[in-house]
């Protein structure tokens, strides 16, 4: 899934408990990671 799509991301649907690899290239990839674990953690803000 392109990171750069919310809805993509939200499509993933995983459910609790999921395994998911997050590969992140590019200038502000450590950031970007950060962000993505941060959504991820609190459930996108639902």
């Amino acid at each position: 899934v392109n990171g750069k799509s919310i809805m993509g991301l939200m499509m993933i649907a995983a459910e609790k408990d999921s395994i998911l690899t997050l590969k992140i290239f590019g200038e502000d990839e450590e950031e970007a990671m950060n962000e993505l674990v941060n959504l991820i953690n609190n459930k996108f803000e639902e």
